[in-house]
């Protein structure tokens, strides 16, 4: 089990988890209208996996540059969710928290 933790298949592992809830969240809402909530969780999603992205690399050894382009990824991600949340109404970010 250290062997799988220090390798870092569990980050593996974990991307699989946020790639199959993504889907699962696309597949969910075929027909209807996507909303602001979906696009919300999506970038939440984004950032996670940049930052699992990012450690699996540091993990890996992995040239700097590709550890900065995850984090960049979930920077952006992290910025676009910030923009969502704050373009929202008031009362839907009480109910949000």
């Amino acid at each position: 089990m250290s062997q799988f933790i220090s390798s870092g298949r569990i980050i593996d592992l974990v991307l699989l988890l946020v790639a199959l809830e993504i889907a699962v969240l696309l597949l969910y809402r075929p027909g209807r209208e996507k909303s602001s909530s979906t696009a919300d969780v999506l970038a939440h999603l984004w950032a996670a996996a940049g930052l699992l992205s990012a450690a699996h690399l540091l993990i890996a050894h992995s040239w700097w540059v590709y550890v900065g382009l995850a984090l960049s990824a979930a920077l952006i991600a992290h910025i676009l969710a910030l923009r969502a949340r704050w373009r929202s109404p008031p009362a839907l970010r009480m109910v949000r928290q």
